[in-house]
């Protein structure tokens, strides 16, 4: 890529984290009478509830620990962390070590835990929390929440809410997905143990080997426990291309940190076959969900195009580019940078919007939802600053 281009995209990026969507989230999210963060945030940051959740907690957490820990300690993002952490201790771990799935605005339970990613983003918090505070119970939460994940990842519970032990044996792409991240957020704390590294490696072997089919070029969300495809169903043909290119970024960074460029040569290729697959060619943009036999997708939010998708696609070619490098990654970061930026930021009211249809009519103008929170955006503004800092120093 340009030297030019690559300083100018490096600025951008750098612009946007710290002058619009970190101060958008530091103004409009925190709740400074009862703790923790609101995530009902209309396009302007005005609220439309106050229901509390444990993913946007979690993650939120994460993020302004993430940036004590890799840009600065700045008291106010230290204070952020805390807010929300404090929270999560107090409101959202409950006595048998789980996590609610939600809370009223007072810390009330709501509902229960939904699978087991409730967990993982308590995890990935503590762990950063921990790591840039130095407090002892949030280290502590972490193991025990961690080892509890591992434990629940062998019951029916945690893949499906709702299906019948025994009735379709199936095994879905997002538990291997998110335990490389949660592992490699682990590995922060306890070091690259043998215990870690072969848990990471299991979660890898799963991705890559069952859920990867390399003859279909393509990865399914959704397969049989030994890997073989169930196209039969819908389920069995569901395809997620923005979820399978953010796990393709995890598997580049364990090559990273592994030295090992056979994964990175694999998670690069499932990169461009996603992408191939799922860019639409009439309206452009990444489609959310498809069917890897040209069928309708069952989800009536298919055609939709989600900034999370988006943020992710970025995230894996910056790697690409800085791992690899080549004409294909860099054709591909043009088309995806030019589309995303284009469609995605509110010029207006700061922050990104997350939700258009299929020819880039905006859907829903709100700024952060149950599922809309800190996390995609600025991680993919994070980790993406950081890389084109190293592309243009030449490291």
């Amino acid at each position: 890529m340009d030297k030019k281009l690559i300083t100018k995209h490096r600025e951008l990026y750098e612009d946007m984290l710290f002058n619009d969507v970190i101060p958008f989230w530091m103004k409009h999210s925190p709740d400074r009478e009862h703790g923790g963060y609101l995530h009902m945030i209309g396009r302007d940051g005005s609220h439309y509830g106050t229901d509390k959740f444990a993913w946007p907690h979690g993650r939120e957490v994460w993020v302004f620990s993430a940036l004590c820990d890799e840009v600065e300690k700045r008291d106010e993002w230290l204070d952020m962390a805390k807010l929300g952490w404090d929270f999560i201790v107090k409101h959202f771990i409950n006595d048998e070590g789980r996590v609610w799935w939600s809370v009223d605005r007072e810390g009330k339970p709501l509902s229960i835990p939904r699978r087991i990613f409730s967990e993982t983003f308590v995890i990935m918090a503590a762990v950063r929390y921990a790591r840039v505070t130095g407090d002892q119970q949030a280290a502590d939460i972490a193991r025990s929440m961690f080892k509890k994940v591992l434990e629940l990842i062998d019951t029916p519970a945690a893949g499906s809410q709702k299906g019948i032990p025994g009735a379709r044996d199936m095994i879905t792409m997002a538990i291997p997905m998110i335990m490389m991240n949660v592992t490699r957020e682990m590995m922060l704390l306890e070091g690259e143990t043998p215990e870690l590294l072969a848990y990471s490696d299991q979660c890898i072997e799963t991705f890559l080997t069952k859920h990867v089919h390399p003859e279909r070029k393509l990865a399914f969300e959704n397969v049989a426990p030994d890997g073989s495809l169930m196209l039969d169903q819908p389920e069995g043909r569901h395809l997620i291309p923005g979820h399978a290119i953010e796990g393709a970024w995890f598997i580049m960074q364990e090559g990273m940190a592994r030295n090992d460029q056979s994964l990175i040569d694999k998670a690069c290729d499932l990169t461009l076959w996603e992408l191939d697959f799922g860019w639409d060619k009439e309206f452009g943009g990444i489609t959310y969900f498809m069917d890897s036999e040209g069928g309708a997708a069952m989800p009536l939010e298919s055609d939709m195009k989600l900034w999370w998708c988006h943020n992710e696609a970025l995230i894996a070619l910056i790697h690409s580019l800085y791992l690899k490098g080549g004409k294909e990654f860099d054709d591909w970061y043009r088309i995806v940078h030019e589309y995303t930026f284009g469609l995605f930021p509110d010029k207006e009211h700061g922050e990104w919007f997350g939700y258009f249809h299929r020819d880039g009519r905006l859907a829903l103008p709100f700024k952060a939802s149950t599922w809309k929170c800190c996390f995609h955006l600025p991680r993919h503004l994070l980790v993406g600053w950081n890389l084109l800092k190293k592309i243009e120093n030449g490291e």
